[in-house]
Parts: C-alpha cells; structure tokens; sequence
C-alpha cells in the first residue's frame, strides 16, 4: 500500500521500480533522517552517492527537502555533464516504495571525504595563490547560481567538498529561489560569523547575502581564522557583524596583498547595494591577476 501523502509531496519525482545504480558496500553518512552511500551506475561504472531517506522519517522536513530537490534539479539540468564545474551536481532523483515505505533517493556526484573546514583546521592557511584560485571557482558557480535565480544563504567552509582537487558547493538545504535583482527574501538563516547583516537586522534580502558569505570564507582562508572569531559571545559577534567591526592583522595579513584585503572589504560591505556582485567580483582585480 502506498503513502499517499508521500505521493502527493513529491509528486514531481518519478516512482522507480527498478535502479540503475548498485550499492557498492561502502556507507558514506547516517543522519536523523538520512543515510548516504557508495553506488556504481550499472552501464557506464561511474561512482556517486545515494542519499536515501524514508519519508516516514522526515518529520515534518517534506517541504525543505522537496525545494532542495527542485531547486538543484533546476540549476544542475543545464550544468555539464562533464566535470567543469563546482557545483555539488544532482544527477537523478526518484521514488522507490517497497513494504508500504517511500524512500527518496539523490543520486549525488561523489566527493571527497574531507571538506574546506578540515583542510583549513588540517593545514592552517591557504598560500594567497591558491586561496585565489578557490574562491575564483567558488564566485563562477555562485554567478551561475544567481544568474539561475537561486540563492544559496548558507555558504561556508563547512560546505565546500573536493572532487579531484577542485572545490564544490554543495548543502542546499537552505537555498532558495530569488531573481537577482529582487530582495524578496525575509527568513532568517544562515550561520553565524557568515551570515549577511541584512539578514540579521530582519531586512528583506536577495542573492548578495551569499557575497558577504565569500567575503568572510576568503578571510577564512587567508587567516585561518573567522572574521568574528575575536568575539566573546553571540550578541557581540552580532554586535560587530552590523558595526563591521573586522581587521586585518599584520601577523596574519603582512604577507597578503592590498588587492586581497580591499576584494574582502567590497565583499563584506554591510550595505547590499555597495557589495560587489558576483560578477563584478569576478572583475576585481584580484581575482583577475
């Protein structure tokens, strides 16, 4: 017997009685309502992930988990099929009702198994050249996605997988559609120390909010440490995102280019309609040297 309420929710997925991909044996991640695995695509032998969960499990979470859904089925439809890009790509998605249960399955591109924040934790931070590069990979596909009218809202280090050396955005659960030039967003979300000051002041945003987020990653790259991570507590770190009240070290920034501070400044502007946009970031000197 079927879920009938799971079939009207993700009504939009095909129900597939049979997969093409095999479960290798290899368990990638369990969450509260997820589990993550290894499969291999039968025909062409290619690895991803299989994030399967049980509708039964979700708890009230149907509605974010199908928006996550159409919204990367809507920006990975005219992605590459090659590896050309960096963003986390969706490659199918389907139903799958077996014993009176619905299990959704996200067939996902297989990513390494340690993120930005490891490697910053791991090795301290990045040489200027190689922050560089990153970020100018992270703003190309953070234009595509603005350019797509999909706003991401939850850009950090946390986010940012590998897949053979390149980095990829990935973790849309909190994104959501915006037309580029429309601040008709209103929920608060995000992480703090990343987070826009517009979203913490309660102000309608738009997709510039995910500019300010780059800013503080860029910092975070070339420090190693936050922008914020010199405040005590919560209400101060509010306190100084809203005042933008950040620095620039000589023990962390004397090595670091003039360029590079003034890109994290124009980023982090804490006026929406001053940031660069991701295009105009792309310009910035810095990212075209």
């Amino acid at each position: 017997m079927k879920n009938n309420n799971s079939s009207k929710c993700f009504s939009f997925l095909r129900e597939a009685e049979t997969t093409e991909y095999i479960p290798t044996g290899r368990s990638l991640g369990t969450g509260s309502f997820a589990i993550a695995i290894e499969v291999v695509h039968i025909k062409t032998g290619k690895k991803y992930v299989a994030k399967i969960m049980t509708y039964d499990k979700l708890r009230g979470y149907e509605k974010g988990i199908e928006k996550e859904i159409q919204i990367m089925q809507y920006y990975s439809k005219n992605l590459s099929k090659t590896d050309n890009h960096n963003l986390l790509r969706l490659v199918d998605c389907f139903r799958i009702v077996a014993n009176g249960q619905t299990h959704i399955c996200m067939i996902l591109d297989l990513c390494d198994p340690n993120d930005l924040f490891d490697a910053i934790c791991d090795n301290g931070p990045f040489k200027e050249e190689d922050a560089k590069n990153i970020m100018k990979s992270l703003f190309e596909a953070v234009n595509y996605l603005h350019n797509c009218g999909v706003v991401h809202r939850d850009i950090k280090a946390e986010n940012i997988l590998f897949k053979d050396g390149k980095p990829i955005l990935a973790d849309f659960g909190l994104a959501e559609f915006c037309k580029i030039n429309e601040k008709s967003l209103t929920e608060y979300c995000g992480t703090p120390g990343t987070t826009a000051p517009e979203i913490i002041k309660n102000e309608p945003y738009g997709v510039k909010c995910d500019i300010y987020s780059l800013g503080a990653l860029t910092y975070f790259l070339l420090a190693g440490y936050r922008p914020f991570d010199w405040a005590e507590d919560p209400r101060t770190e509010r306190d100084a995102v809203l005042a933008n009240k950040f620095y620039f070290p000589e023990e962390s920034f004397k090595n670091i280019s003039l360029e590079a501070q003034d890109f994290i400044s124009k980023c982090m502007n804490t006026d929406p309609s001053e940031r660069l946009s991701a295009s105009e970031a792309l310009e910035h000197p810095w990212l075209k040297e």
